[in-house]
């Protein structure tokens, strides 16, 4: 199977996953579409256990009242 590799802009959070992709969605509610200065953010997942982070983990925030990044 090939390996896929992902990272951040920055590059310092950075993942790979081996597999295909389970399911693939896209949002566009005002708060999504604010922090990704798009009109939509696409979002996938993969079992947890064909991804692993390569980089540091990211880390979550709490942009505005019941959002949670």
């Amino acid at each position: 199977m090939s390996v896929t590799h992902g990272r951040c802009l920055c590059g310092q959070v950075a993942f790979e996953f081996e597999g295909k992709i389970n399911w693939c969605g896209h949002c566009h509610c005002e708060s999504c579409r604010r922090n990704t200065s798009s009109a939509v953010a696409t979002f996938f997942a993969v079992p947890r256990s064909a991804h692993r982070f390569t980089g540091r983990e990211p880390r979550a925030y709490v942009s505005s009242k019941g959002v949670r990044r």
